[in-house]
């Protein structure tokens, strides 16, 4: 609440409330905007870390709609891959069932991490892929990026709690090392499993294994 109230005065000085502004006045408050953003991400996700390993997040059991999840997420990370020049591309395959029984915001949750990160650490022009596969007992979700991929030396601490990739880090220092952490912490509550694939220059594939019919935890 106090970082969204110092971010609320700094746009009430941004759109000349209290006067007009120098450029170069605009330009600081301009990075002090995006500052105080970074600020408020890191302490959402670090609540929510606190929640997850605290275990007063729980999941529901429900039938969830494939389509619907699907649809729900290009509305969320398209325009954001479209401000990148990436675009993201679906592909079902013929065997997947409609519907699955999980938790459908934990999912979306996983889901959305993986592909904000595979947009965030791809060239402008490439392509995302999320192909969806039935494996007889489980969905397994995968998203596919061809950018710059995970140095082979790093990939067994990727999903521990601050872990970036040394050129995640030159590519986007802003990042706060917890999307991943908190995408297996979820899959837990729903019974699943992430992983990944991953080539260091050629891009990555994470997953993410949901069981069918799983109780909630």
């Amino acid at each position: 609440t106090p970082l969204s109230g110092i971010k609320w005065l700094i746009e009430t000085m941004q759109v000349g409330r209290l006067g007009p502004l120098a450029p170069r006045q605009q330009a600081y408050l301009e990075r002090i905007h995006e500052i105080t953003d970074r600020m408020i991400r890191l302490v959402f996700e670090m609540l929510n870390v606190l929640r997850l390993e605290d275990r007063t997040v729980r999941s529901r059991s429900e039938v969830v709609s494939l389509p619907a999840v699907f649809a729900d997420l290009r509305t969320v990370v398209e325009p954001e891959m479209a401000r990148r020049g990436v675009r993201l591309e679906v592909v079902p395959a013929l065997s997947v069932p409609l519907s699955l029984r999980t938790d459908s915001e934990i999912l979306k949750t996983i889901l959305q991490c993986f592909l904000t990160n595979a947009a965030d650490y791809s060239k402008s022009g490439r392509k995302v892929r999320l192909t969806v596969r039935d494996q007889w007992s489980a969905v397994v979700f995968s998203v596919q990026d061809f950018g710059i991929g995970i140095p082979q030396d790093e990939q067994a601490r990727i999903f521990k709690r601050f872990s970036r990739g040394s050129n995640a880090k030159a590519h986007k220092p802003d990042g706060t090392g917890l999307g991943l952490y908190i995408a297996a912490m979820l899959a837990g509550k729903i019974g699943g499993k992430v992983g990944f694939t991953s080539r260091e220059g050629r891009g990555s594939t994470f997953f993410v294994r949901v069981p069918k019919g799983r109780a909630p935890r």
